[in-house]
């Protein structure tokens, strides 16, 4: 095998080996916590406060409605009467319904953010082709090739103690 084959094969293996390195999850869960923006923290506050009050009000027109069930079985309220609440009642619930939703799915939007925020994290090793050379070495310098079999490409990766610390195999990270 020539030495650019030699050369491709260790480059290619290496990439792989990178691919199979991800943030060990308590380092996702910081580093989360760290790339959080505090404006989306304070957004997604208000949400829950505001979906808060909408269920309150929900709960309301529940037991407004159940209150004059009860008035219309004892014979204090008239059909007509009891009608009119049931169906402003119905009409609240809907309106606040609609709205709870569309808060919840603002929550889901800000939690994906969020998720998309850590995985573009993680992924950065996989950008290693694209990197330049200085970068390329500064990486191996800390995520060292070791026992490399030049036949096979095979090789183990020695992570610079620091990084030991926050990365970890995909297979490790299943376990925990």
């Amino acid at each position: 095998m020539g030495w650019s084959k030699a050369y491709l094969l260790l480059n290619e293996c290496y990439e792989r080996k990178l691919g199979q390195l991800a943030l060990s999850n308590g380092a996702l869960d910081l580093f989360k916590s760290i790339l959080e923006d505090w404006n989306t923290s304070t957004q997604k506050a208000i949400y829950l406060q505001h979906r808060n009050i909408i269920v309150r009000k929900l709960i309301e027109q529940e037991s407004t409605l159940s209150q004059a069930r009860k008035l219309f079985v004892a014979d204090v309220l008239k059909s007509d009467d009891y009608g009119a609440v049931k169906r402003e009642c119905h009409v609240n619930s809907k309106c606040l319904e609609r709205e709870l939703n569309d808060i919840n799915v603002k929550l889901e939007d800000i939690d994906k953010q969020s998720l998309l925020g850590s995985r573009s994290f993680v992924r950065i090793l996989k950008r290693f082709p694209i990197l330049d050379t200085a970068d390329k070495k500064h990486l191996v310098s800390l995520i060292t090739p070791l026992n490399v079999d030049f036949q096979t490409g095979d090789m183990s990766l020695e992570l610079h103690s620091g990084l030991s610390k926050i990365l970890s195999t995909k297979r490790q990270l299943k376990k925990q």
